[in-house]
């Protein structure tokens, strides 16, 4: 799928309002900043692309998203806008090279589960869980 088409798909899920959308597997260095206009989304699946830069923007306007995986791409850092979701029930970060989380995972207290499997995690402060109260499912493996 060429980015024309990308962006077609995309178009057809904003007319559409469709509460998923499935980007994984298309080689993405980047999002697609029409996904911004999706602000209906509830599960936005981002994984085993080349992500290197952090969907900030993209992120900013989605107030319901519940679900967002990132699995399997380049992140080295998360986007700011992430600790905003406060929607957020399943977060998945698996398997990009992190190395921390910052402190700000805190404030996403509706987190059920969280996965941050082979991250190269070397710093992750303690006190980070103390407000995550609904968090069901932590997967932490390297």
């Amino acid at each position: 799928m060429d980015d024309d088409d990308i962006e077609k798909y995309i178009q057809h899920i904003i007319d559409i309002k469709e509460t998923s959308l499935n980007l994984s597997n298309r080689s993405l260095r980047a999002v697609p900043l029409s996904v911004s206009l999706c602000s209906f989304l509830q599960n936005l699946y981002l994984n085993n692309n080349e992500l290197i830069i952090p969907p900030t923007e993209q992120l900013s306007s989605m107030i319901n998203l519940e679900t967002l995986s990132l699995e399997y791409n380049q992140l080295t850092i998360l986007p700011d806008t992430l600790w905003n979701l406060t929607s957020l029930i399943r977060l998945n970060l698996s398997h990009n090279p992190l190395g921390q989380i910052p402190l700000e995972l805190g404030q996403l207290k509706n987190l059920h589960e969280l996965w941050l499997t082979n991250i190269n995690l070397y710093d992750m402060p303690l006190n980070i869980f103390n407000n995550l109260n609904q968090l069901e499912k932590l997967s932490l493996k390297s």
